[in-house]
């Protein structure tokens, strides 16, 4: 990071820290790691918590606050949340961010519950805020680094970096791969990522799905421009699946599918699906609305990390440093159903995948999403989808063949 762009990234961080009350900092990356600047964040230093790794929690952050429209809200080892807001150089390239935290969001009672009486002071004097307000704060955030970058990081860096992520795709992909059919099974994993709120897989499988659009169509603009309409529909169906508000979707689908007559080049075409993509996306994975949005956001991403263990209540309370009772009501208030029920649906979303490639046992599979053993595999798949693996198998994912 150059000397006048480091002195401006101080100045900005002094005033995001004066103005939002909360800690802030600036961290220098340079060829895939941090290599300047220093943590808001005291808890390791002073309690040694064992899974705190301040450098990697803070590249992970700013390299997703880059990637998706300029800032990114996530949560550390220890529980605390953190915002990040990608500083990029003259020419777009990430060189370093601001993090600011750490924060409770949602209630006081929201707040990690440690054993040791000193954290828990040092937790308890955090800023607790509500999702709303973070959000904003974090816009102000990647305001003030865009100023300072003097480049937008949304175009510079979230564009930049789906878009070579895309054309990576479609250059990866062996052309005679390709037959005429359409993808079923990638649609069907971009949906099943969606629905388990796998923010990463779901991007994976959208560039997977993409390559083959282009490939398989021979790149012909009239029938590429067909199936990404029907892409936009499978995006709308599914994030409204996950928990979206279904007139906000459709409102944003008619918007969106009215412009699509106005593309006469791929080019045109990449930058407005790229901003559907992160627009539905982030719109799915985002949970603004809920009132212990933190605390949802743990306990999914420990149980999409963790659905081919066993996992209890007791498991899941001690990672997310939360109660019993309180995971229990909270997880039912805001997702609709029981935590019991969701890591099911996770391990069948999964097992769903897995059972389009005919390379892999059953039988491993029921083990590899979590199930004791394949006749208890059976029973709960179909119950809760209408057929046995077996057959879900046979008929490549269309139970109503």
């Amino acid at each position: 990071m150059q000397a006048n762009l480091r002195k401006r990234c101080g100045e900005g961080a002094a005033h995001i820290k004066a103005l939002c009350g909360i800690d802030c900092a600036t961290v220098e990356i340079d060829d895939g790691g941090i290599v300047g600047g220093v943590s808001p964040c005291a808890f390791r230093e002073r309690f040694g918590y064992e899974l705190c790794e301040t450098c990697d929690s803070h590249l992970r952050a700013s390299r997703e606050a880059y990637r998706w429209n300029g800032k990114y809200i996530c949560f550390c080892p220890a529980g605390l949340a953190f915002i990040a807001a990608p500083i990029s150089d003259k020419t777009g390239k990430l060189a370093g961010s601001f993090i600011a935290g750490p924060i409770v969001i949602g209630e006081p009672q929201d707040a990690p519950e440690y054993s040791d009486s000193d954290a828990a002071e040092y937790v308890s004097g955090l800023p607790v805020m509500n999702p709303e307000t973070v959000n904003r704060i974090a816009s102000v955030i990647c305001s003030v680094a865009t100023f300072v970058s003097g480049i937008s990081p949304g175009m510079a860096g979230s564009f930049i970096y789906e878009q070579e992520q895309l054309i990576n795709a479609i250059s990866s992909e062996d052309k005679a791969e390709y037959d005429l059919d359409y993808p079923i099974e990638k649609e069907k994993a971009l949906r099943s990522m969606i629905l388990t709120h796998d923010k990463s897989g779901a991007q994976n499988a959208l560039n997977e799905l993409l390559g083959h659009i282009y490939f398989s169509n021979a790149f012909d603009f009239a029938t590429i421009k067909a199936r990404i309409i029907e892409l936009v529909v499978v995006l709308s169906r599914a994030i409204i699946d996950a928990g979206a508000d279904m007139r906000e979707v459709m409102t944003l689908n008619a918007k969106y599918l009215g412009d699509i007559d106005r593309f006469t080049t791929f080019e045109e075409m990449n930058v407005w699906v790229t901003g559907i993509v992160h627009k539905f996306i982030d719109y799915s994975f985002s949970m603004p609305r809920m009132k212990h949005s933190s605390a949802v956001y743990k306990i999914t991403e420990y149980v999409n990390a963790n659905y081919a263990k066993k996992i209890s209540l007791d498991d899941v309370a001690k990672k997310v440093f939360l109660s019993r009772s309180y995971i229990s009501t909270v997880f039912k208030e805001e997702i609709g159903m029981s935590l019991t029920d969701y890591i099911r649906e996770v391990r069948i979303e999964r097992s769903k995948q897995l059972l389009l490639d005919n390379t892999v046992r059953i039988v491993d599979i029921a083990g590899m999403c979590g199930f004791d053993d394949q006749s208890y595999f059976t029973k709960v798949f179909h119950k809760a989808v209408g057929v046995t693996p077996k057959q879900y198998r046979e008929r490549r994912g269309r139970v109503n063949a």
